[in-house]
């Protein structure tokens, strides 16, 4: 963490460097510097929108053979005359994509889903090989060598995912400019798209010209979006039910076209700048990316990153799910008012020590307890100095010195992954060869240019971009998926946030947000024993909203939404 006036001289954007492009396997260096990615731009009349298909079957989880395309290529995004500036209209960018279709039923009313994940600035290669494509990679967290002579893995088994969604629903993953395959076409740059409300953009424009290109005016359509993306996603739906069907091109179907069914957030961040309860309002901490967080929102997943390691006697025998609720309860109740009262009763105090393992006297209101670092004398009684713990994944950890970046182990095995798949599975082989499929640099670009901003506040929200779709369409669905062990976006931290807004409540038997929980980290599906819950969770709820959306197609306009 870094203190407020430090992360204001490092958000400089004097301060920005040009550095190597830093991606593929162990972290090894690209062809060009950041600055040349920033810069990039393509020459229109480059493009070839002619994709790669390879068509293959594969055995579903209930038995059942799946026959499907799996097509990888390029469509530009355009901007919507309404938006244009130029005469004619303006070729925004060449978005990669890689879709997986199935063959085998008919596709006007066929669900189809699209997908990114969050950085900002990372490709969708995470969902891609982690989650609910027809193959995955086997990661199996939190299993990890650890050691000074083990270097992180650089390959993960690809297998055959029998629990894929493609059994309901097409599966449309997209890489935003700069990142992947996905470029901007000239005059525009790549880091014209590295900001909140560009990003955006750019995604539904693509999703429009891909719903247009394929027919897809009249199928029920869904975002799913990961960490960062809890950002990009509600923004996009907003866009795209504010818009309607007012961009669509004519459907050969004349089927009923149908805007937005369902929105799927995993692991999101939702505000930046945090909300909490008013008790403890203003209690907050800076990350090294100049975002708050909240002690309140973080201390249930201490807690049960604690109860993990077999340290927490508050457990008192409560099942999984009860003990997160009385740790959320916990925090926003006589946690939150003694930090707002910076005095701690001997109850919160004992109580506390029993969730985090701290010995009593150690546990005051001006410790901040804000990371896993402290809880490292818990874990680790005798070498809790030197403990590492993942961020994203706080069952892994050592005290071991480590020759790789313990956050971020699964990189060389994932991007050692995406070209044999692309490859294999696509028939795709970029043209220039040398090209790195990746981006780690946008992330910088976001932050130091202020480009995170949105709507006019300088941390961003995207809770009332969200509130206001469901408003405006009140037949979308949606749906938070998040891993009770993931330090970077905490599960209650989601809760209180839309909470505030009136979306999701303790209480209430019926939400308009649905938050489900389960064993993990920050990618939650990685946990092999995760897996079945979250498909059955994902299952109902394509069916449920599907089933919703269809039967209110009738209410879509060409100017958006009946309101």
């Amino acid at each position: 963490m870094v203190d407020p006036n430090q992360y204001a001289a490092w958000q400089d954007p004097k301060a920005m460097k040009s550095a190597a492009y830093q991606n593929g396997p162990n972290g090894g260096p690209g062809t060009v510097n950041s600055d040349d990615i920033a810069n990039a731009g393509l020459d229109l009349k480059a493009i070839d929108e002619t994709p790669a298909v390879k068509h293959h079957s594969m055995i579903g989880a209930d038995g059942q053979t799946i026959e499907y395309s799996a097509t990888a290529g390029h469509l530009i995004a355009w901007t919507p005359k309404s938006e244009s500036k130029t005469a004619g209209p303006d070729a925004q960018a060449s978005i990669f994509y890689m879709a997986y279709t199935r063959d085998d039923v008919p596709h006007n009313q066929r669900p189809v889903m699209f997908i990114f994940n969050g950085g900002p600035g990372e490709p969708s290669i995470w969902l891609h090989l982690g989650s609910w494509a027809p193959h995955r990679l086997l990661v199996n967290a939190p299993s990890l060598p650890t050691g000074t002579e083990m270097p992180a893995p650089d390959r993960f088994p690809l297998i055959d995912n029998p629990q894929t969604l493609l059994d309901q629903t097409d599966l449309v993953f997209i890489d935003l400019p700069g990142s992947g395959y996905s470029e901007a076409i000239a005059p525009h740059k790549n880091s014209d798209f590295w900001n909140t409300d560009a990003d955006a953009k750019v995604f539904r424009d693509f999703i429009t010209a891909y719903i247009n290109r394929n027919n897809r005016q009249s199928s029920p359509k869904y975002l799913m979006g990961e960490s960062y993306s809890g950002i990009r996603t509600p923004i996009v739906a907003d866009l795209l039910v504010q818009a309607g069907t007012s961009n669509y091109l004519p459907d050969p179907s004349k089927a009923t076209p149908q805007v937005l069914t369902g929105v799927i957030l995993q692991s999101p961040i939702m505000d930046y700048g945090m909300r909490s309860t008013p008790a403890s309002q203003n209690l907050s901490f800076i990350w090294n990316d100049g975002s708050s967080g909240s002690i309140e929102g973080f201390l249930p997943t201490l807690g049960m990153v604690v109860d993990y390691y077999g340290k927490a006697t508050a457990r008192n025998g409560r099942s999984k799910a009860d003990y997160a609720t009385y740790l959320r309860n916990f925090a926003s109740g006589d946690y939150a008012q003694g930090l707002y009262q910076q005095t701690f009763s001997t109850n919160v105090t004992t109580t506390l020590s029993g969730i985090t393992g701290l010995p009593e006297n150690s546990i005051n209101p001006g410790r901040m307890i804000a990371d896993f670092s402290s809880i490292g004398e818990v874990i680790y009684p005798n070498n809790g100095q030197n403990a590492h713990f993942n961020d994203y994944d706080g069952r892994i950890s050592t005290i071991e010195p480590i020759n790789y970046d313990l956050d971020n182990y699964e990189d060389a095995g994932f991007y050692g992954n995406i070209k044999q798949l692309l490859l294999s599975e696509f028939g795709y082989q970029n043209k220039d060869p040398k090209q790195v499929y990746g981006s780690d640099i946008a992330f910088d670009y976001w932050w130091k240019n202020s480009a995170i901003q949105h709507r006019g506040s300088p941390q961003p929200t995207s809770v009332p971009d969200l509130a206001e779709a469901l408003t405006l369409q009140p037949t979308l669905k949606a749906l938070v998926f998040h891993g009770y062990h993931d330090g970077v976006t905490p599960f209650f931290q989601t809760e209180l946030d839309l909470e505030a807004v009136g979306l999701w409540s303790p209480t209430s038997p019926v939400q308009r947000v649905t938050v489900k929980e389960y064993d993990g980290g920050h990618m939650a599906y990685l946990t092999e024993a995760s897996r079945s819950g979250m498909r059955s969770d994902l299952r109902s709820f394509l069916t449920a909203s599907t089933t919703s959306s269809s039967m209110a197609a009738t209410s879509i306009t060409s100017q958006g939404v009946a309101r």
